[in-house]
């Protein structure tokens, strides 16, 4: 097999795991035939420079990938499990796989060691440990992560500079998410750029569960076993409901808010949900759960239109999500400046043209064309 024919043949792999058919690929590429892709593909055409760059960013792989020798023999991406898959999720999973390898290779080339500190590894039976022991293993792993009374407003920086997380932020369908591990790319996890900061931050306490209590072959299996996928699915939302709000410190706080007749209002419940940075919704089943409001009161506050109508205007004041990582662009940018990528490669982990790249940078307060001034540092 000669050269042309081994790319051909990669290119057709790649897009057969898409599911892309050549019409569809010719179109992304600028391609007026399907034909262009089917002699390409057999080896008997000629791929410029251009054309294959373009070709490996609609199928989202690296160049490199595609241009792999023969004896390489092909290779098993990570594995990646799913919360509410969409039906274009083998398209978008590449496209989280090949972020999280740019997120990995920025790491590299700035000697970052990710691995650090491992997070907590938990174990347990699926079919037979109760919700019970979810809500105990969420205070052990925030007290081992040292996530502190609200876990919410450290837990994202804590993940990502402390255990090596991989954030990476698309637009998905409401209540889409994804999580993958591996020893190439480490702990990534895929989530919604359309929820909100309070939504993302249930989303990634539930993807932390998956992440602590990793088992591909469980996870493989539980794709066939509905039933027991929809167990995972709950004791997921346990963990998340019990790390962000943790049982004592939510009864401390509805101490110091309830009235004298020992009460709380509805303004109290969206301060608490505030408080703690999670939706006033989450704070009322925590709240229901704990049996601090009975089920039908709980029920109630969630149909009210005064309560709904205060909640809406709290949330009208609270931030919004960002459609990139904070960390990653911190050290894209460094890798930038010390001239370890280039503009384009920038640009592309920021999801933006070339021609952009200034405009966008401004935009996060960065400057594109800045001297790397190296100041001598000493701990005497």
């Amino acid at each position: 097999m000669n050269d042309k024919e081994l790319l051909g043949k990669r290119i057709k792999e790649e897009r057969s795991k898409l599911k892309i058919s050549q019409e569809d690929l010719a179109k992304r590429i600028g391609w007026g035939s399907h034909v262009q892709v089917s002699t390409m593909e057999n080896g008997s055409r000629d791929i410029k420079a251009w054309e294959l760059a373009k070709i490996a960013s609609v199928l989202k792989v690296d160049i490199s990938q595609l241009m792999k020798k023969v004896t390489d023999g092909p290779t098993e991406p990570p594995f990646v499990l799913w919360r509410q898959r969409p039906s274009n999720a083998s398209e978008v999973q590449a496209e989280f796989l090949k972020k999280s390898s740019d997120y990995a290779l920025i790491e590299r080339l700035l000697k970052i060691d990710s691995s650090v500190k491992k997070l907590p590894s938990e174990k347990f039976a699926i079919d037979k440990i109760e919700e019970s022991q979810i809500y105990l293993m969420a205070d052990r792993v925030r007290e081992e992560m040292a996530l502190g009374k609200f876990p919410a407003k450290s837990l994202v920086q804590t993940l990502e500079d402390i255990y090596g997380v991989k954030f990476i932020i698309k637009d998905l369908m409401s209540g889409a998410a994804a999580t993958s591990i591996s020893s190439k790319l480490g702990p990534c996890i895929l989530l919604n750029a359309n929820d909100v900061l309070w939504r993302q931050h249930y989303s990634i306490a539930h993807e932390l569960f998956h992440l602590i209590t990793w088992n591909e072959e469980l996870f493989k299996n539980l794709e066939d076993d509905q039933k027991m996928m929809e167990k995972n699915e709950r004791l997921a939302e346990c963990f998340a409901a019990g790390l962000l709000i943790p049982h004592d410190v939510l009864v401390s706080e509805c101490e110091k808010l309830k009235s004298d007749s020992g009460s709380l209002s509805y303004v109290s419940i969206v301060a608490l949900a505030r408080q703690f940075e999670v939706s006033a919704q989450a704070m009322i089943y925590r709240m229901k759960s704990l049996k601090i409001l009975s089920w039908k009161t709980a029920d109630n506050i969630l149909i009210n239109s005064q309560f709904i109508a205060l909640n809406i205007m709290a949330n009208k004041a609270r931030g919004n999500t960002s459609s990139l990582s904070e960390r990653l662009i911190r050290i894209s940018y460094q890798a930038y400046t010390d001239g370890k990528i280039s503009g384009a490669k920038l640009s592309e982990i920021l999801d933006v043209p070339l021609i952009d790249l200034e405009k966008t940078l401004n935009n996060y307060g960065l400057i594109e064309d800045v001297e790397n001034n190296e100041i001598k540092i000493s701990y005497s």
